[in-house]
């Protein structure tokens, strides 16, 4: 609110300025030979013309002070809806193809909040499940181990990440700092890097439903599907450490 009282305040000094101007150019003319109260005017004229070349740099200084606020906010809501998918997905993957354990349970419960949206087909909230099933007990968690990996045939279905926002604004980043657009569009990279991973993954499903290899290839597609899954997971942990150096700085 600040700001945009400073800007309307720069925009009435440019409109006074330019009246200045035009009320005192007569004694602009008459400088050589003007008296005291004239060289006054004068004095004030040149003042006033000195504000009218700066104030436009003020007046854009301003704008694209608000403008980098704004959009230093839009972009951390994004990757904070981006960060509490990727925390899903992590535990998707770990909990099928890894070690459904405590580790797990504890990572992704240092990297939920309490608003947490995601929920599960009987509505509850993820954040919610993870609390409960942190309270089991290791044999538990074990039996959950293994009734959790893959039955063959069965994919996860992941879906690509996008940075809509991010994507429609690359060429305001000049308003940013070095430093900053280096995190940003490191995040983003590696936001494309896991989505090839993924259609990757896709790709080794789709050939475990090929009734045309041999059981020998079969196994190994079978093998690839789980290690794509497991290296996505791995990006998408990566992803959210550099989320939370973003959001924090």
């Amino acid at each position: 609110m600040a700001c945009y009282f400073a800007l309307n305040v720069v925009s009435n000094l440019t409109s006074w300025i330019m009246i200045l101007i035009h009320k005192n150019i007569e004694y602009l003319i008459t400088f050589p030979f003007a008296s005291e109260k004239s060289m006054s005017k004068i004095l004030y004229f040149f003042l006033g013309l000195l504000s009218a070349i700066f104030t436009p740099l003020i007046v854009d200084t301003v704008k694209k002070y608000l403008n980098r606020n704004k959009l230093k906010k839009s972009f951390g809501i994004e990757l904070d809806d981006v960060r509490e998918r990727l925390v899903f997905v992590v535990f998707k993957i770990v909990s099928k193809f890894g070690k459904y354990d405590r580790e797990l349970l504890t990572w992704v419960s240092s990297n939920i909040k309490d608003s947490f949206e995601i929920h599960n087909i009987s509505g509850e909230k993820f954040s919610e499940v993870i609390e409960r099933l942190s309270k089991l007990s290791d044999q538990d968690l074990k039996n959950i181990d293994a009734n959790q990996k893959t039955v063959e045939g069965r994919g996860l279905s992941l879906k690509k990440i996008n940075l809509p926002l991010v994507d429609s604004k690359l060429d305001s980043l000049s308003l940013f700092d070095l430093e900053f657009q280096r995190k940003l569009l490191d995040i983003r990279i590696q936001i494309n890097f896991m989505n090839e991973e993924i259609e990757q993954a896709r790709f080794y499903h789709r050939l475990t439903f090929d009734s045309g290899i041999s059981n020998e290839n079969h196994q190994l597609i079978v093998q690839n599907y789980t290690d794509s899954n497991l290296h996505i997971s791995q990006i998408a942990k990566s992803i959210v450490q550099k989320i939370d150096s973003f959001i924090q700085d």
